[in-house]
């Protein structure tokens, strides 16, 4: 945003006050500036400014000088004492491996987790091993894409990384921690809980309650937080994702359909995780030829197999329970040749869950027996 614009913005939503920043080079060195301007009438508020010798200090000289306007702005001093970890400490020290993160958000907020997002996110660790964040943000993209237990070993990396991190990203890993690593659910709603509590503005919070809420089937719940989430950022595709899925859930059809039409009227509908549920919803409704054309949408993407998850459930519910052993063997096929073998697992353990709900146990042990097989 430029001054401008953000002052604008800023009138509009009734802020008192807006922030600018610049970085200026000063030969090998940079210098950095940050103001807070009165959005009514654009003048000076506070003015804090500092150095960095090389582009290595950019981040801690932010630091310094982000603190310093925090204390000019009247935060009580115990508060930036309590909430005051290092940006290079919370984050990383290193800016090729932020900027490889920022980039990573970028993709993941349109929903293209693979390979777009995870790519960046897996340079930003490279560059740096310890950036807690970074892993998991990996953790994220790969659950999303049904691959569980590579997304277990990252969500477990950062929880061993963040014992340091700022309060808002401790409390959004042990999150994602105790909910894919451990299974605690009712911890994660606690720990998210109190991160709402603690910064009633944080996004990431809100989109990831409404998925714990959605895990153990309250979702009246998961609605509520779906909404804010959505209503926070609507140009978020996992948001947007969630709220069509409690609809689903909820039997309010239309209403989903309302929603998946905004989505497409702000061209956020061709992330392959919204697909599934668009096709899941036309399943539900009886509409093949929607159903084809969504799978044209996805077919050869490197995360087909998810949408091919909703085409599996939708043909077990109308009782086509031979289309659907083909499907999921589909399922297992394309995910092992991509060395996804926890997917490939997965597809087998919900043909096996699905024609057992049937009554059809048939070769069940030995399914297992490979899932197992491919991941324990």
């Amino acid at each position: 945003l430029t001054p401008a614009i953000a002052r604008e913005i800023g009138e509009r939503e009734g802020v008192k006050a807006i922030l600018t920043g610049t970085i200026a080079s000063l030969g090998k060195e940079y210098v950095i500036t940050l103001t807070a301007q009165a959005t009514a009438t654009g003048d000076d508020i506070a003015s804090v400014q500092a150095q960095a010798p090389d582009a290595e200090h950019v981040l801690s000289a932010l630091d310094q000088a982000a603190t310093g306007m925090r204390a000019k702005l009247g935060e009580s001093l115990s508060s930036i004492q309590k909430l005051d970890t290092p940006l290079g400490q919370a984050t990383t020290t290193s800016l090729d491996a932020f900027r490889a993160y920022a980039l990573g958000d970028v993709e993941h907020d349109k929903g293209l987790d693979l390979p777009q997002a995870a790519g960046h996110y897996q340079q930003a660790v490279e560059l740096d091993p310890n950036f807690a964040m970074a892993w998991a943000r990996l953790g994220v993209v790969y659950i999303n894409a049904g691959q569980l237990g590579r997304s277990m070993e990252y969500f477990t990396k950062a929880y061993n990384l963040s014992k340091n991190v700022s309060e808002r990203e401790r409390l959004y890993i042990a999150g994602h921690y105790y909910q894919n690593v451990t299974g605690d659910v009712p911890k994660v709603i606690d720990t998210l809980e109190l991160s709402i509590r603690t910064y009633p503005n944080d996004f990431n919070s809100m989109v990831n309650i409404s998925v714990a809420y959605t895990i153990i089937g309250d979702y009246e719940k998961a609605l509520d937080y779906s909404q804010k989430a959505v209503a926070t950022r609507p140009d978020d595709v996992i948001a947007q994702e969630n709220l069509i899925q409690d609809l689903i859930m909820l039997d309010r059809f239309p209403e989903a359909q309302d929603q998946i039409a905004k989505v497409d009227k702000m061209g956020l509908g061709q992330a392959t995780g919204l697909l599934a549920w668009v096709y899941f919803l036309k399943g539900l409704e009886g509409d093949n030829a929607g159903m084809e054309r969504v799978l044209s949408e996805g077919a050869g993407r490197p995360d087909e197999y998810v949408l091919l998850n909703s085409k599996a459930f939708v043909q077990e519910y109308l009782g086509q329970y031979r289309a659907a052993q083909i499907t999921w063997q589909n399922i297992a096929q394309l995910t092992e040749a991509q060395k996804a073998n926890d997917a490939a697992a997965s597809a087998i353990l919900a043909l096996v869950s699905g024609r057992g709900f049937a009554g059809m146990c048939q070769d069940s042990e030995n399914r297992v027996k490979h899932a197992l097989a491919l991941d324990k």
